[in-house]
């Protein structure tokens, strides 16, 4: 596990423009996917110490700065991100994890529509 600050940076002039995503403890790995406007979504494992658990969480840079979701609560101590975060042809980001409960893993997809998630196969009915 990572801990501090997770940041993003971006060439500005003869510098740098770095914002503070999360202040928390993220699990690595952090992917990214940058749209056609130039708009950043990051995808990473947080730990949350007072649940005790780890959750999904997505970051979207917008114009009034990061706007970070959870996408699912509870995903396990061994959950991780499978492969990178991607956006869909409509500028949405998608994306592959796996969630453990008890002794199972489960591979989990979702992707966002109409400013919520939705999570498709295969997707436990009773998860929400």
């Amino acid at each position: 596990m990572n801990t501090g600050t997770l940041r993003h940076a971006v060439p500005f002039g003869v510098g740098w423009s770095v914002q503070t995503v999360a202040s928390a403890s993220a699990y690595a790995p952090v992917s990214l996917a940058t749209d056609v406007s130039g708009g950043a979504h990051l995808a990473f494992m947080w730990w949350d110490s007072a649940s005790v658990t780890y959750r999904l969480r997505v970051a979207t840079l917008t114009d009034g700065g990061w706007q970070v979701e959870y996408l699912s609560d509870r995903v396990g101590a061994g959950a991780q991100l499978c492969g990178e975060v991607r956006l869909d042809a409509l500028g949405e980001p998608r994306l592959l994890f796996t969630a453990m409960s008890s002794l199972q893993t489960r591979l989990r997809y979702a992707t966002r529509r109409d400013g919520g998630w939705a999570r498709a196969w295969p997707w436990p009915a009773s998860s929400s």
